[in-house]
């Protein structure tokens, strides 16, 4: 009888033991996720494409350009229905970058476009603009060909956040080239 009870309560054990590890809290929105993916309210989206113009590159910006998905039929005729655009100048590589601080030299473009909602700002010589109310920015190239680790933490004025996270090679090209592919 106790030997039963003993490997009934092995057997939960063991089986706790693999199931537990792969559970996620449902609610985790942390930004050092290592997953090919972004958070927008909750709502979490696999990375498919994500692409850089390498001709900015030597001009002293990376601008990259994600998507979450190849667009379904009908939607996007004139643009893709979701993207993410980040320009950010290179010279910055490997630096979380405060996107309120107003007293460092840099400029910076990011926008967020889904279905109906459009958030964007910039910052040009020291002032900010548009509905990106705090967070940070972090780009890092990995060698000389187009490997990268991006990590965005945005908060918008609406109060909503972007959190995402990208490491790998990225495309060579542009959105439009890319998007035109898919129609």
């Amino acid at each position: 009888m106790k030997s039963c009870i003993l490997a009934r309560i092995l057997m939960l054990l063991s089986i706790s033991t693999i199931i537990l590890p792969s559970c996620k809290k449902e609610n985790d929105d942390s930004s050092t996720s290592k997953n090919n993916e972004y958070t927008y309210n909750g709502v979490t989206k696999e990375i498919c494409w994500i692409g850089i113009s390498p001709e900015l590159i030597t001009d002293g910006s990376y601008v990259i350009n994600i998507l979450p998905a190849i667009p379904a039929e009908g939607e996007g005729l004139f643009g893709p229905p979701e993207y993410i655009y980040i320009e950010i100048e290179n010279r910055f590589d490997g630096q979380k970058i405060d996107l309120t601080n107003v007293t460092e030299n840099y400029d910076w473009d990011i926008e967020y476009e889904s279905n109906d909602i459009n958030f964007s700002g910039y910052r040009r010589d020291k002032t900010i603009e548009g509905d990106i109310s705090g967070g940070t920015i972090y780009v890092k190239r990995l060698d000389f060909a187009y490997s990268f680790e991006v990590i965005i933490n945005l908060s918008f004025t609406n109060g909503k956040t972007l959190k995402g996270y990208y490491n790998g090679t990225l495309k060579s090209g542009d959105i439009d080239t890319e998007f035109s592919t898919w129609q």
